[in-house]
């Protein structure tokens, strides 16, 4: 379910859909990982090759992107969401935007 949607003037308009595959891959793959956020499922999953070594499923789901820029919500220690930000020249930039708009979401969530 998605709760809020911002986009900029200028954003193109495969960007609302990666941003939401990057939330959605966080709160999907994060757990089993144990990580928070796409970066780091990212690392942990480049150099692998092959059926289970992995970490996504060798016939891809759709919405599962290993790019980098989501991050998980929480409250406390539990994931309840997911934040995904598409647009940025690297997808680096992406997760610093997503981690501001955690901060300013963190207010509200405790």
């Amino acid at each position: 379910m998605v709760i809020a949607v911002l986009r900029g003037d200028e954003a193109t308009p495969h960007t609302l859909e990666h941003s939401f595959n990057k939330a959605y891959t966080i709160i999907t793959i994060g757990p089993i990982l144990k990580v928070d956020s796409t970066a780091k499922i990212y690392e942990l999953t480049k150099h692998r090759v092959g059926i289970g070594a992995w970490g996504f499923p060798a016939t891809p789901i759709k919405g599962l992107t290993p790019n980098v820029g989501g991050i998980a919500l929480f409250t406390g220690e539990k994931i309840i969401g997911g934040l995904g930000v598409s647009g940025a020249p690297d997808g680096h930039i992406d997760e610093e935007c997503a981690k501001k708009g955690r901060e300013a979401a963190n207010s509200l969530l405790r």
